[in-house]
């Protein structure tokens, strides 16, 4: 199991860490000749910098939501910053055993720690939907649900709050999942601590976000 568990780790290194960096680097310069290509379809040399999840209706309601918000810049910003090189990154997937919460063949091995709430219940990590930490908003115009990536204020209704660690079979490999979502204080201010990392049913993950506490009446009602 010890070398199970270190291809897993190398599995999410690789995809992760030096397409993260690169990303990161070269993505706010590439995106905009990566857009003067995209006729050439996967032909385009620069392909990899562009989201072509947004062009679905079935995988578009996150870049809707954030296209609304964000104005004029918003496609900059998608491809630059928030989901730089994404086609890219879609080419290192772990494997998937659950389709669309309608089913789950994931087996998980080893939980270590679990203690995921939803508007105040306990949610179970064994149903056909994964189950992660993670803060759920309310954007400007009343919208609450699983797509709303920012917004006003937080959504009690749909947000995940605690940790969830664990090590789960998809297909016979294994694979490492790891989320928090609390509320935390620094220097005296509060804000929403959310981490993911390792593997979800449809990629590899590494995710930090410190998003400051906003106090609005509509803020305080919800907690």
């Amino acid at each position: 199991m010890v070398i199970q568990k270190t291809l897993s780790h190398l599995r999410w290194f690789i995809a992760v860490i030096p397409l993260g960096v690169v990303a990161i680097i070269t993505a706010p310069f590439l995106v905009i000749p990566a857009y003067v290509l995209s006729f050439l379809g996967k032909y385009n040399p620069l392909w990899v910098y562009l989201d072509d999840e947004i062009h679905s209706s079935d995988t578009n309601a996150d870049w809707l939501i954030y296209k609304e918000s964000h104005g004029f810049f918003a496609w900059y910003k998608w491809h630059a910053i928030r989901n730089a090189m994404w086609n890219a990154k879609e080419l290192f997937k772990p494997e998937n055993a659950r389709e669309h919460c309608q089913s789950n063949n994931e087996i998980i091995y080893k939980i270590i720690y679990n203690d995921l709430k939803r508007n105040g219940e306990y949610v179970s990590i064994f149903g056909d939907c994964i189950e992660m930490a993670g803060y759920k908003w309310i954007d400007k115009n009343g919208r609450e649900g699983w797509q709303v990536f920012s917004g006003e204020y937080v959504s009690k209704k749909y947000s995940t709050i605690g940790k969830s660690v664990l090590w789960y079979f998809a297909k016979g490999k294994l694979y490492y999942r790891c989320s928090v979502a609390k509320e935390v204080f620094i220097f005296g201010k509060k804000y929403y601590f959310e981490f993911k990392m390792g593997a979800s049913e449809k990629r590899y993950l590494l995710i930090l976000k410190l998003t400051k506490w906003k106090s609005y009446i509509s803020q305080i009602q919800n907690f």
